[in-house]
């Protein structure tokens, strides 16, 4: 079901559970920090934790926290709320009313996956059932599935708002001889090319009064 995070049981903890909690419900996790910052998981951070979530807060702990040989980090999760998740369908707009479609006005899961720079099938599947949902495509009976733009409906839309971020608090746990080396824990987590200062913490300096960042 977890096509993108069957490989890594806290990758689909926290994709699994975009659909249990209530609007703007919180998930925390303490789990391997690799996913925040190796390459490959790119897609897991992009299409999950900054899509279906708002980050709140981040801890990079390394190692030497759990009885394993795992470096961890600790985070809070924020659903979108009922209102942020309409604004995803909405977003989505301005890329279905441009999808090439065939003489009876509709369009295949492959066209739409190349109007979208190469989605994953399940991830465009995934995009469709939200634009089903809300009406602004419907599926058209026949051999293969393909659904058609409602167009009336699709003009009708009010324009998306502009994507934002809730304040992101960050902490990162380092020993003392490593203190000075320490990468920029929210800007790597983000891929965000703003320069965010995080809260670089030695063990005995837990806790303490965080530091919040007002702008992502």
């Amino acid at each position: 079901m977890y096509a993108d995070t069957k490989g890594d049981v806290y990758k689909a903890f926290v994709e699994c559970f975009q659909d249990r909690l209530v609007p703007a419900g919180m998930l925390g996790i303490i789990s391997s920090r690799t996913g925040f910052f190796l390459g490959q998981s790119a897609d897991w951070r992009e299409r999950i934790v900054l899509r279906l979530y708002c980050p709140v807060t981040l801890a990079d702990f390394g190692s030497g926290v759990l009885d394993a040989m795992v470096e961890t980090a600790a985070y809070v999760l924020r659903t979108l709320s009922n209102a942020e998740d309409r604004q995803l369908t909405l977003r989505l707009l301005p890329e279905v009313i441009e999808v090439p479609t065939d003489k009876d006005g509709c369009f295949s899961i492959p066209k739409y996956q190349q109007k979208r720079n190469g989605l994953k099938r399940h991830q465009a599947e995934g995009e469709i059932g939200r634009l089903l949902q809300a009406s602004y495509v419907v599926e058209v009976p026949g051999h293969f599935r393909r659904f058609q733009p409602q167009d009336n409906i699709i003009r009708s839309a009010p324009a998306p708002q502009p994507e934002s971020f809730d304040e992101l608090v960050c902490f990162c746990l380092v020993d003392v001889e490593d203190k000075g080396d320490h990468l920029n824990v929210a800007r790597t987590m983000l891929w965000s090319p703003c320069e965010l200062p995080t809260i670089r913490l030695t063990r005995d300096q837990m806790p303490v009064r965080a530091w919040r960042s007002s702008s992502l």
